[in-house]
């Protein structure tokens, strides 16, 4: 069965960090949800789509698909630099 292209961490994130201890690709960090929260993130440009991340997170936080936060940053940073 074919790994899915990337994953993501839902506000159900505990940041308990062994989705961080166990990335062999050092793609995942502390950040903040959209809302402002603390809670894992996930680089979809480094994210090898191994899944052990998914299979670690003990509340079942990681999913198949791409980071809310993430595509928000890219807009913010896109209207700011369009903005100077």
């Amino acid at each position: 069965m074919p790994r899915p292209l990337k994953y993501f961490v839902t506000d159900k994130c505990i940041i308990c960090g062994l989705c961080v201890a166990s990335c062999t690709s050092d793609s995942i960090e502390e950040g903040r949800s959209v809302e402002g929260y603390p809670k894992m993130l996930i680089d979809p440009d480094t994210c090898r789509a191994c899944g052990i991340c998914e299979e670690v997170c003990p509340v079942g936080a990681i999913f198949e698909g791409v980071q809310p936060e993430l595509e928000e940053l890219k807009r913010i940073a896109a209207r700011t630099a369009n903005a100077a």
